[in-house]
């Protein structure tokens, strides 16, 4: 008999001890239900590909032969990625952020309507107080720009 999946999900019905006679075909069922899923989902489904940006994307395809096909296609869609209009890390090994192209803005980082909270905080190592910040509005907050306003407060004054 062949196995449900994938086509469908296969339906057990239970057994009770000492009531329903076990034939082998119960067991043989289950085994083969279970080869079909092993052979869709492939070996080492957990295991990246380490795909690299060589590999061809199918940005079309939306049959694999298994599921580790199918992730193994992401993950070169996502390495292989040449789309200028995307941020894309530079490497593993840095936190730079490169624009993919000359007119494209680095990083754009946009209150939401109402926000409290700074937009963006930089802190001492082993402190979480911001020494400056981004408040909510977008306006730069640190110890040089409060400097310039008590200065420009100052020279009003007088």
């Amino acid at each position: 008999m062949a196995a449900s999946y994938p086509g469908s999900i296969k339906v057990f019905t239970s057994k009770t001890n000492v009531t329903d006679v076990i034939d082998a075909s119960h067991p043989n069922t289950l085994q083969e239900e279970v080869l079909a899923i092993e052979s869709v989902l492939g070996v080492n489904p957990n295991v990246s590909t380490t795909p690299s940006s060589v590999g061809s994307f199918q940005a079309n395809s939306q049959t694999f032969a298994t599921v580790n096909a199918r992730l193994a296609n992401i993950e070169i869609g996502v390495v292989a990625d040449s789309h200028s209009q995307y941020l894309r890390k530079a490497a593993d090994s840095q936190n730079t952020i490169t624009p993919t192209a000359n007119g494209n803005i680095g990083l754009i980082v946009k209150a939401k309507v109402g926000q409290t909270a700074n937009l963006q905080e930089w802190r001492p190592s082993g402190s979480n107080t911001p020494t400056t910040y981004i408040d909510p509005n977008g306006a730069l907050v640190s110890p040089i720009s409060q400097d310039v306003d008590n200065a420009s407060a100052l020279l009003a004054f007088e």
